[in-house]
């Protein structure tokens, strides 16, 4: 979506045509939306700022986590659209690989550049994952909810 404007207007065949492209994505985008939630109600996007208590004061909202996930998932369509229609291959990654298997992952970006591999290169940062006991609960409980309306859709 936020390539949308570059591509329509001609920018990517004249700029970006020969470049390689790095898809990150999250394997679960349930958590992603409540992790977008929690962030976008809270203010507190990032280790780095100084309202984490904020965060334990965020509601749960099925219909705002919902509204999330549907980004999430309207902005995965239009990527996968652009790579389908202009035949690019990415290099996938996940946010989770990235997590547990940091120096792999950056070993799979330097073969898929065609670079010499970095096995010195720092994996490390000052910068931590953002959560809390609440994107746990508030997963559970999507979920369950989730199972519920489902149910009620199927019987009707």
């Amino acid at each position: 979506i936020q390539f949308a404007p570059v591509y329509y207007l001609g920018a990517y065949r004249h700029y970006f045509q020969d470049n390689r492209f790095v898809y990150l994505t999250r394997s679960n985008l349930v958590k992603q939306a409540i992790s977008g939630h929690i962030a976008a109600e809270s203010g507190y996007y990032h280790s780095f700022y100084d309202n984490e208590d904020a965060v334990l004061n965020v509601a749960y909202d099925f219909d705002k986590i919902d509204k999330h996930l549907n980004h999430l998932l309207e902005m995965m369509r239009a990527w996968e659209s652009f790579f389908a229609y202009e035949g690019i291959t990415p290099l996938r990654i996940t946010y989770e690989a990235i997590q547990e298997k940091p120096a792999e992952v950056m070993r799979q970006l330097f073969r898929f550049c065609e670079m010499d591999d970095q096995s010195e290169i720092m994996t490390k940062t000052s910068v931590e994952r953002v959560c809390s006991r609440l994107n746990e609960d508030f997963y559970i409980r999507f979920v369950k909810e989730s199972e519920y309306k489902i149910d009620r859709i199927e019987l009707n």
